[in-house]
């Protein structure tokens, strides 16, 4: 009887193993991108890669056992590697630009559920999650999450998993309400078993087509205060380039600069410096689309 349940059991917990992936974190626009990560598991790598600026990777929280770390990322020291030993939350920061740049990454243990297959999509109405794990042993339920930025999740819904099985199992989930004002939506699904367990998958994105087309969702402060960091939220439609352009009110440009953008909803940040008080126009233009906004500097 032992050598048969043996026998049942190596299929499924072979199926199970997780091998470490790399994850690489772009240093770019004063924001880290992925500004979240919600997928890392014990054994991953994170590697945070410079592309502009001075700035350093400092741990602010990390779970109790886990290593902190604090280092540069400029142009004399362009990468750092960090290898996840311990699950948890974890949250970082530029000690440089403490107040606006920050990232945050979440570590599971693997759960044994292997999920081959996670897809999302939405027609404007609503949008159709579908998954398929390959193996399940001592599965619970999964679940579906939402969010509007890509970082702060809320849940949606739970699916029952079927438990334990060695076959290929398929899952859905339909969000019928979908909020009318925002253009990207992103899904993950969270993977419990009976023991309490978390795995998360990897995050889809999806476009709501009917939601109000737009470059800037966000721009803060407005008035700004000095020394004058203005934070803003863009949404763009593949990875390029977004130009930002400040004139005064005679139309004459003072300051000009450049933001990376990945498709979907984007952080970025507009240092100022020393520009007087007063009324502004700044204009935004990304793959030939123009925005005119106004700021006020105190």
């Amino acid at each position: 009887m032992k050598k048969f349940i043996l026998t049942c059991l190596i299929p499924l917990l072979t199926s199970a193993i997780v091998y470490s992936k790399t994850i690489t974190i772009s240093v770019r626009n004063f924001q880290f991108v992925p500004q979240n990560i919600p997928d890392v598991l014990v054994g991953d790598v994170l590697i945070w890669d410079w592309s502009n600026g001075g700035h350093t990777t400092t741990s602010l929280t990390v779970p109790l056992g886990a290593s902190a770390w604090d280092a540069p990322i400029d142009v004399n020291n362009t990468s750092y590697q960090y290898t996840a030993l311990i699950a948890g939350n974890y949250s970082y920061e530029c000690s440089i630009h403490a107040t606006f740049m920050v990232g945050s990454f979440t570590v599971s243990a693997p759960v044994p559920v292997v999920l081959s297959e996670f897809k999302a999509n939405s027609n404007g109405e609503q949008s159709t999650l579908l998954w398929k794990t390959s193996s399940e042993y001592n599965a619970d339920f999964f679940m579906v999450k939402r969010s509007l930025d890509g970082t702060d999740f809320k849940e949606l819904g739970r699916v029952n998993a079927t438990g334990f099985s060695n076959v290929e199992k398929t899952y859905s989930f339909t969000d019928y309400k979908l909020p009318l004002g925002n253009k990207y939506l992103y899904y993950l699904v969270e993977i419990i078993d009976k023991d309490g367990k978390i795995q998360n998958s990897p995050i889809r994105l999806t476009v709501n087509n009917k939601a109000h087309s737009r470059i800037i969702t966000s721009l803060t402060p407005n008035p700004v205060s000095k020394p004058g960091h203005l934070m803003l939220k863009f949404n763009a439609d593949e990875e390029g380039v977004m130009e930002a352009i400040l004139l005064d009110m005679q139309g004459r440009s003072l300051l000009s600069t450049s933001l990376e953008a990945v498709k979907g909803v984007n952080n970025g940040h507009i240092h100022l410096g020393d520009i007087p008080p007063g009324t502004y126009n700044i204009i935004f233009i990304l793959k030939g689309i123009k925005e005119v906004h106004r700021i006020i500097v105190k």
